[in-house]
């Protein structure tokens, strides 16, 4: 009996100590979205490589970078769909690629196995570099 209280003592102690069960179960980050570093709502970009960066939101696994042309809701084009494995490490992520002039969507969500972050559209205009 004394054997059994010290066990559910060091149980209840271990769960104290830990700083959140975060560390013992996955986080639901469903109800979080991820903060947007670059580009922000409706930026204007010239054509060619463009950085998309973000802060790590704590929970999430991978996170999935779609960008469309010219909207979600008239999508002729799938820019880009790409899973960006997180770095737990990190305080930001990023993805670089190229982007043709013209108008586009996107969309950045944080996932883990229990679901994904809220999605938020965001507007991002390619103007033609100057060099054409």
């Amino acid at each position: 009996m004394k054997r059994s209280f010290q066990v559910i003592m060091a149980v209840m102690l271990t769960i104290q100590v830990c700083a959140s069960c975060d560390d013992i179960f996955e986080r639901d980050i469903s109800g979080e979205q991820v903060e947007i570093i670059a580009p922000s709502d409706g930026m204007v970009v010239m054509e060619g490589m463009v950085t998309f960066s973000w802060n790590v939101l704590r929970g999430a696994e991978f996170y999935r970078l779609v960008v469309v042309g010219p909207s979600f809701d008239k999508a002729m084009s799938a820019l880009c769909d790409e899973v960006i494995i997180a770095d737990s490490a990190a305080m930001s992520c990023s993805h670089t690629f190229f982007l043709t002039a013209g108008n586009c969507q996107w969309t950045l969500q944080g996932v883990n196995s229990i679901g994904s972050s809220k999605r938020i559209v965001y507007g991002l205009s390619v103007k033609e570099s100057d060099d054409n």
